[in-house]
């Protein structure tokens, strides 16, 4: 959530003031400069914060998505050196972002850059996923139709049994 303590609030609404002059550089350098100051506790709540009125202010939110991704390369280093821990924070963060946005009814075409932020990471994430399926190997994902649907049907004996698939089981596929 973007509710940080006041007292934090106008340095991150500086950051926000010289990007909407245009100078997104400079914005850049003092989101990162002001950000290495926060302690790891902090950490996530101030960049919600600076995010969303980045989203929620500039005009340009093209300004606001190349601020926001390279903050979460130099913060997480997602693109230099991914861990699973920084990937699920940084999609946690942005999911959030997200929900709030929607939940307010806050600037519709911000939820567009924030989904595209998402996929973006989301790319990351699968390159990283694979390259640890390389290392380690897969997890089991057969299915067993029928010891699910007796599953589901014990689990919700008030509810109607689920329907049968349809759809021929490929045991190197995830379904749902």
């Amino acid at each position: 959530m973007p509710y940080i303590k006041p007292e934090f609030r106008p340095a991150f609404d500086e950051v926000v003031k010289t990007a909407q002059k245009g100078t997104v550089a400079d914005a850049l350098l003092d989101a990162l400069t002001l950000i290495s100051t926060k302690q790891d506790s902090e950490l996530d709540g101030c960049l919600n914060y600076l995010f969303t009125q980045l989203l929620r202010k500039l005009k340009n939110l093209d300004d606001a998505y190349v601020i926001i991704l390279n903050v979460l390369y130099s913060v997480f280093k997602v693109n230099t050196e991914p861990r699973y821990a920084k990937l699920q924070r940084v999609i946690g963060l942005l999911v959030c972002m997200n929900w709030e946005f929607h939940r307010r009814k806050w600037k519709p075409l911000a939820l567009l850059k924030i989904n595209d932020l998402i996929e973006y990471m989301a790319t990351i994430i699968s390159a990283y996923e694979d390259k640890k399926i390389a290392e380690s190997g897969d997890i089991d994902i057969t299915w067993d139709d029928d010891k699910y649907r007796k599953f589901l049907i014990e689990s919700r004996p008030n509810l109607p049994p689920p329907k049968p698939s349809y759809r021929k089981t490929n045991k190197n596929s995830i379904r749902p």
